[in-house]
């Protein structure tokens, strides 16, 4: 009796234990960001999410991975260079990071340059690129992100990133 007393309290154990790993799951969290301001934007091809005020970020590196602690982790990928517009066209633009200007190379006739913030704000207006090699001085420009664009006529044929330290 006693045995029979032992197993069904065994059984009843089992069945517990059973009962509570089936019906029990695993945490789960999901991204939520305690911040006082943030939001997304979207435009053809490009994606841009922020937050304002979030308070504790950390960002660690080993082995070729990386690990930011904080829920809002977009890829941000940082590159300085230009965009090919499909364009025919031979142009260099050296160099890159900057420090007061910088050099353009063509043989292209009609050029015309301007320089924009990543805003869009016009920060040099449109002006002639000479053939050969030209020097456009970018001491007045803060440091910083901005656009070289490169027009023939109206048509633009070359954006460049340039990055100013």
């Amino acid at each position: 009796m006693k045995e029979k007393k032992y197993k069904l309290v065994r059984l009843g154990l089992i069945y517990g234990c059973w009962l509570l790993v089936t019906t029990l799951s695993g945490q789960t969290l999901s991204p939520k960001v305690v911040a006082s301001s943030g939001g997304s934007g979207q435009n053809t091809g490009y994606t841009l999410e922020w937050t304002l005020g979030e308070t504790a970020t950390h960002t660690s590196s080993a082995q070729g991975y990386t690990l930011t602690q904080g829920f809002h982790q977009p890829k941000l990928v940082e590159i300085v260079g230009s965009i090919d517009l499909n364009v025919d066209i031979d142009i260099d633009v050296y160099p890159n990071p900057l420090v007061e200007g910088v050099h353009i190379k063509t043989e292209d006739r009609d050029l015309n340059y301007r320089i924009v913030n990543v805003e869009g704000k016009v920060l040099q207006p449109a002006k002639s690129l000479q053939v050969g090699e030209d020097y456009i001085d970018c001491s007045g420009i803060s440091d910083g992100i901005f656009l070289l664009q490169i027009y023939n006529g109206q048509r633009q044929v070359k954006v460049v990133k340039l990055k100013k330290n």
